[in-house]
């Protein structure tokens, strides 16, 4: 920037002009000179950036305007349909948790209360996801479907199996807010936290020992342990993987195993994101830092799939016809939105060839 370029001049010729040094020892002693001065000239530089931040922002949040605009006009009608299955999804949700709640409390059903968690957090995600694409983040819904399709398995399995696992899933929330805590004390001084008072540590710990006595050792300490039972020792040291084998639903594991390329610091060449896959990389080369109208059909379909089973596997729970029916709905509607995204992404891809190549 040229204000560094003047601020490292003006630094230089403080030092020949005020100190009286000559250019080669001015240049010798230069680094501990500019180590003086950076605070303030980084202060200054951020004055100034900040002074023009309000005429770049506004270009740049009309930028971002037309973008959403243009992005929604090509993948409305799978994002209408997206909005639709997440209403339908989240009324089904609520109208089932209003219905059972009293009775599930007075019978101390543990599968209710983790199902209805778990349904939650898939709606709230599913709507993350949504919000990614229309701004035009592909790469980021499909990060984000990682954590639906945890979600999906885990409200799955739960429902395929007793409420005593359910009762230890729930528990495990307690050996993990204990984790977090311990952590939290360790490091709290270095991150300038607030440190914790030490009764509350003891009192989840004392949690804990107590829910050990209950369900046992291996159940709380272990790793996805709240699933001994229906799994083996061995079978939870697979954590997921495990759950997903037993539910049927393994071969996710691809998709999975592709999403979390995403949400870890793998390497990722260019040309390899969702938000690059409609560009010709014959003429560039491009490093994506914001948003693309490219690649939403993947992470669309995978959210539909995977909010259709956590929601399936809720109102299931208490069977009835109308239940059964609202779930064939959404199995149906979760189908036609990947079908949606595919013929959109296919049209107007050949549309836009179309128009490059004058025809």
């Amino acid at each position: 920037m040229e204000m560094i370029e003047k601020a490292i001049l003006q630094v230089l010729n403080d030092a020949i002009e005020k100190d009286g040094l000559d250019p080669e020892t001015a240049l010798r002693e230069f680094p501990e000179a500019w180590s003086r001065a950076l605070p303030e000239v980084a202060r200054t530089l951020l004055q100034e950036l900040l002074r023009r931040s309000s005429r770049q922002l506004k270009l740049r949040r009309k930028d971002e305007s037309g973008f959403r605009r243009r992005n929604f006009s090509r993948w409305r009608k799978g994002f209408d349909l997206l909005e639709v299955l997440i209403a339908i999804a989240e009324e089904a949700g609520i109208e089932f948790n209003e219905q059972f709640r009293p009775n599930a409390v007075e019978a101390q059903d543990f599968t209710f209360e983790a199902l209805v968690s778990l349904h939650s957090r898939a709606v709230l995600i599913s709507k993350e996801i949504l919000c990614l694409l229309q701004g035009g983040f592909p790469d980021g819904a499909l990060a984000r479907w990682r954590s639906l399709h945890e979600v999906a398995v885990t409200a799955t399995f739960l429902a395929e199996n007793s409420v005593t696992v359910a009762e230890r899933y729930l528990a495990s929330f307690h050996v993990q807010a204990l984790k977090t805590m311990i952590e939290y004390r360790n490091y709290a001084e270095r991150a300038n936290l607030t440190p914790l008072d030490d009764q509350e540590i003891e009192n989840a710990r004392q949690t804990v020992n107590e829910l050990r006595i209950r369900h046992g050792e291996d159940v709380i300490d272990r790793a996805y342990g709240w699933a001994i039972g229906p799994l083996s020792k061995s079978q939870v040291k697979k954590g997921l993987k495990a759950l997903e084998e037993s539910t049927g639903l393994d071969h996710w594991r691809p998709r999975y195993s592709w999403a979390s390329q995403y949400v870890h610091a793998n390497y990722k060449p260019p040309g390899t994101l969702l938000g690059t896959s409609e560009t010709d990389f014959d003429e560039s080369v491009v490093l994506l830092s914001g948003p693309s109208n490219s690649g939403m059909t993947e992470p669309a379909q995978m959210m539909a799939l995977s909010l259709a089973n956590a929601t399936t596997a809720l109102i299931l729970h208490e069977h009835n016809l109308d239940r059964q029916v609202v779930s064939k709905v959404i199995l149906q509607l979760s189908t036609e939105i990947g079908q949606t995204f595919w013929n959109i992404e296919r049209k107007t891809l050949e549309e836009h060839r179309r128009n490059l190549n004058g025809d």
